[in-house]
């Protein structure tokens, strides 16, 4: 058990990305006063970048989020997103970065 986690580690995530068919894969890492710290382990499915990406993403993150148990208006303040690489955007990394800060109910911040 991480003690910054609320939950043992194997109780972070009930349900993966694959199994709810999502086009990214998600892992919860830790949880713990609000603050959720996910790695992502690249896509699931071939998704050519454009103005779209960036809501499917975040359409991928909150079913994956809902479908894990966490509740929107209490569970998290601040989603971590780490290994942004594994994505594979290239020169669009920036800007998909970027839209990060567009979230109004909780913040997403790029993890280092």
């Amino acid at each position: 058990m991480n003690f910054t986690n609320f939950l043992p580690n194997d109780k972070l995530q009930k349900i993966t990305s694959k199994e709810l068919n999502l086009s990214f894969d998600f892992q919860v890492e830790s949880y713990g006063y609000r603050i959720l710290k996910i790695k992502l382990n690249g896509m699931l499915r071939k998704l050519d970048f454009n103005d779209k990406f960036f809501g499917w993403f975040m359409e991928d993150l909150i079913y994956f989020l809902d479908k894990n148990r966490y509740a929107r208006r209490w569970d998290y303040e601040q989603i971590y997103i780490y290994n942004i690489d594994s994505l594979k955007l290239g020169k669009n990394q920036q800007s998909f970065e970027n839209q990060f800060k567009s979230i109004s109910n909780f913040d997403l911040l790029v993890g280092k």
